[in-house]
């Protein structure tokens, strides 16, 4: 799943959407391995406006889910419950349908909140509750964005997009002394790469700024 998270984490929707599918003999082993591909496909669909394409990377999830009923993955039946609610919710916020998306969001959320990190497997590809985040920001809601920002914070630590996503919310509703505390943890965590110049500016410029109240 690196393709997956390279072309999520860079928010490179419309090639995040046009992944390809493994071979038939790989789904058939490896379907929570599948369901990565199918959450990249709904989100960068979704996000990038093309909803029928997003409908379809959907509906596959749902499949996904229902075929795995052994015990022994029980684990990864909950990480593509999660999935399938975030895309949903994408989808739903696409169709500018804002209370289910959140709805479905916070069911995601929930499930997230009570599965933990797996012992062995790499962290969620994104949380539930940074999507939420950025959802609400799109929203119109930087007070409720930046709150979940943070929470996501706290299980899932230095997510570059969930201290920009907190900072950008802080900044919104006037939360300045948050704003910084994110912007300095931003700037650390950059270490003055130059790969994502555009936040690493609007950190510095909140930095550099009078500090309020």
């Amino acid at each position: 799943c690196i393709r997956d998270r390279y072309y999520l984490e860079r928010r490179k929707w419309r090639e995040a959407a046009t992944l390809k599918i493994p071979h038939q003999e790989f789904v058939e082993r490896f379907p929570f391995a599948d369901a990565h591909i199918e959450f990249a496909r709904a989100v960068g669909a979704a996000r990038s406006g093309n909803l029928e394409g997003a409908e379809i990377a959907v509906e596959r999830l749902r499949v996904l889910r229902n075929s795995l009923k052994d015990s022994k993955f029980q684990w990864w039946i909950g990480q593509i419950d999660i999935q399938h609610l975030s895309a949903a919710a994408w989808l739903a916020h696409a169709r500018r349908q804002g209370t289910a998306a959140e709805q479905l969001f916070r069911k995601a959320a929930a499930l997230e909140d009570q599965a933990g990190t797996h012992p062995v497997s790499p962290g969620q590809i994104l949380p539930a509750r940074e999507q939420l985040g950025e959802m609400l920001l799109e929203a119109g809601k930087p007070a409720a964005a930046l709150a979940e920002f943070e929470q996501s914070l706290q299980a899932f630590p230095r997510r570059f997009h969930s201290e920009l996503g907190a900072i950008r919310a802080a900044h919104r509703s006037g939360r300045h002394p948050d704003a910084r505390k994110h912007a300095t943890a931003l700037v650390a965590m950059a270490g003055g790469s130059g790969t994502r110049p555009a936040a690493i500016k609007l950190a510095n410029t909140i930095l550099s700024a009078p500090a309020r109240p």
